[in-house]
């Protein structure tokens, strides 16, 4: 939703418990919301866009402004040996964000790569709890 003041989103915290619940306590203390989004075209095939999220160093230096450190901890699955289609991978990584009132972060995260067609692949990452947050 429209953040009054200044020309940016905010998260509008009553539609995204409606979507996803009240997994999370926000009376936590410590417990800090974040949320981003963006949208863009990129002029890339579909294949070559893959290999660039499954292959870390590839990745790695997609956010070389961002990722400090990034390790491969485990393959769970190589997926089909043709393509990543069904690869599964654990990463560690090291981020900053380009603020200087952000602290350094590290979290371990699943990566998961799935053919859905020929026209749609999905890569997802999701954060392996407890996450370490350097203060």
């Amino acid at each position: 939703m429209p953040n009054l003041g200044c020309n940016k989103l905010k998260l509008s915290e009553h539609e995204y418990f409606k979507t996803f619940g009240k997994g999370f306590a926000r009376e936590q203390i410590g417990f800090i919301s974040e949320a981003s989004r963006e949208c863009n075209i990129v002029m890339m095939s579909l294949l070559k866009m893959v290999d660039m999220f499954m292959e870390l160093n590839k990745w790695l230096g997609l956010y070389s402004g961002m990722i400090t450190e990034a390790k491969l901890n485990a393959v769970i699955s190589i997926g089909d040996t043709s393509s990543y289609n069904g690869a599964m991978q654990v990463i560690f990584v090291e981020f900053r964000a380009l603020s200087l009132v952000v602290p350094t972060r590290e979290c371990d995260f699943l990566r998961y790569c799935r053919k859905l067609n020929d026209e749609t692949w999905v890569v997802v990452d999701a954060l392996v709890y407890p996450c370490s947050f350097m203060i």
